[in-house]
Order: C-alpha cells, then structure tokens, then sequence
C-alpha cells in the first residue's frame, strides 16, 4: 500500500525562511539517502536539503550527525566554527546532537511532549513548527 506522506505544520514555512535567509539545510535520519530524499521529495522539500547523513552512511545517530557536519565542512566550505544546529522531535535526536557537539533544538510534534525535550537537554524546545521565528531570533 501506498504511505501518505503530510509535512508537519509549518515545516514548509520554516525550512523556506532558514533557506531564504541562507542557512545550509542538511538532513539526519535512519532512512537510507535514497528513501529521505524520496519522502521529502513527495512533501515537496528535497530541493532544501543540500547534504546529510543517513542509514545508509552508519548506524549510530551521532555519527549521523557528525557526517552530516562533515559533509557541510568538505562539500560546501561550512566554516569549522561555524553554528550548527540539529532539530529533532525526539529525545534521541537531542542525544545524537548533543553526542555530535551541536545546539539542539526540540520541536514537540506529538510524539513527545515540550517538557520531554526539555528534559532531554534541548538547548530550545518549540511547541511546534508554527514557534519557529524563536529560532530565527536566536540565528539572527
């Protein structure tokens, strides 16, 4: 059977403001690279995410990360002090990141509550994609 795919609310808004504002996007999952870029493909994202680390790079979220920040570093001269910032919506995300040496930002999409993320470590937590100018204030 087919899967549905819907972007999260204001997901859309929130990677074109980052994009337009001319943040390098990369993205981390467990899914392997061609699949991520299909599933974003179908919610009409893909053209914004310029790089990543995925499944099929290694299995450990954190060196997802870190290949990830690699790629942004060798592939597109991302400056080595340069902000990095992951936002995930699971307290594992904000492990990974943490683990990697990022900011992290939680983003309660329903899975796991804003306070989860907090107590997770997240260095901003959002109640959702719709708070995003938060992160934009910070990012100047």
């Amino acid at each position: 059977m087919d899967e549905v795919f819907q972007p999260l609310p204001g997901i859309e808004e929130a990677v074109k403001l980052l994009h337009a504002a001319g943040h390098l996007l990369g993205l981390v999952t467990g899914n392997l690279e061609p699949i991520a870029h299909a599933k974003l493909s179908r919610v009409g994202l893909d053209q914004y995410f310029r790089l990543g680390g995925f499944g099929s790079d290694h299995q450990q979220r954190a060196e997802l990360v870190r290949i990830a920040v690699r790629r942004a570093r060798e592939e597109f001269s991302f400056p080595a002090n340069g902000v990095v910032h992951l936002i995930g919506d699971t307290p594992k995300d904000i492990a990974a990141g943490k683990a990697a040496g990022v900011l992290t930002v939680g983003v309660a999409t329903g899975h796991f509550a804003l306070g989860e993320l907090e107590r997770a470590g997240a260095d901003l937590a959002l109640s959702s994609f719709a708070e995003f100018s938060r992160l934009e204030e910070r990012l100047g």
